[in-house]
């Protein structure tokens, strides 16, 4: 019987210490920093989580030197603090995405939201950031009716990456609160937001978004920053179906942060300045063009 419950604890002893590697090892880990930013939302279908209101916290994506500040308004988006009635006269683009339009990575500044302010030409035009780090097709179709419709965007801006075919993952209180203490917690999550993917629920999702969209009246820009080859011609078809511009924006020769995927500051604004010219002209009413794949 000693013997046995020796055992035990010595199991139990590797389980801990396994733990407490992965922790450390994985402490800046996007999917373990993820939890510092978000709130759930309660809901039985996607998107389980959003940003937090008011947000003012510094932030850490892969090391521990590269610290960037994050901000975000009363309606948990990266975005200026403005009124949510629109103004006269006032035409609102809003950006949809994950991680590489949230700005994961760069400081509020260097997002691609303020960037693409910052390169608009017209008047009275808004840009929104509604990027969310982790974020799915089936994500961004449960956030277009709940968080981004009720903004009256006249121009929707939908950037989609090569991880947005997986599975949203539903979380709870209890499990973001073990991702403070446990590593074999974060390993999951990190895991589980580069697996599972469903290409048919994505199809499905898509489908839905740009559904949602034409019914509301909203125009959608589409550029791919890193879709799988084998998706190209689904989406391609699925836009082509629904009225919706597809744009290569040659993303691959975009700049990116050192060893890590994600957009520098100067892919930011590389990318604001090749988008503004297709948002001004379906702001403007021309009819949809697509050039991807």
């Amino acid at each position: 019987m000693a013997r046995h419950w020796k055992l035990v604890a010595k199991l139990l002893f590797s389980l801990v210490l396994l733990d407490q590697l992965l922790f450390w090892t994985l402490l800046t880990q996007p999917a373990a920093s993820l939890r510092s930013l978000i709130a759930l939302t309660g809901r039985t279908t996607p998107p389980y989580y959003r940003l937090q209101p008011n947000l003012a916290v510094p932030w850490t994506l892969w090391r521990p030197e590269a610290v960037t500040k994050i901000h975000t308004n009363s309606l948990g988006l990266r975005a200026p603090e403005r009124p949510l009635a629109k103004p006269p006269g006032v035409r609102r683009v809003v950006l949809m995405g994950d991680s590489i339009t949230f700005g994961a990575g760069v400081d509020d500044a260097d997002a691609l939201g303020v960037q693409l302010q910052t390169a608009v030409t017209a008047t009275a035009v808004e840009v929104w950031n509604a990027g969310v780090p982790g974020y799915a097709m089936a994500d961004f179709a449960g956030q277009l009716p709940s968080q981004v419709l009720p903004l009256q965007p006249d121009l929707l801006v939908l950037q989609l990456s090569r991880n947005d075919s997986l599975v949203p993952m539903a979380l709870s209180p209890v499990f973001l609160g073990l991702l403070r203490v446990s590593g074999l917690a974060r390993a999951y999550m990190i895991l589980r937001f580069n697996r599972g993917t469903d290409h048919s629920g994505y199809a499905a999702a898509l489908a839905a978004y740009l559904q949602t969209a034409r019914d509301a009246g909203v125009p959608v820009l589409i550029w791919p920053e890193g879709v799988p080859e084998r998706q190209n011609a689904e989406l391609s078809a699925i836009a082509a179906r629904f009225g919706a511009e597809v744009r290569a924006l040659h993303a691959e020769t975009l700049a990116r942060l050192d060893g890590d995927p994600h957009l520098s500051a100067a892919g930011t604004r590389e990318a604001a300045r090749r988008l503004w010219p297709l948002v001004q002209r379906r702001l403007e009413g021309a009819a949809p063009q697509s050039d991807y794949p």
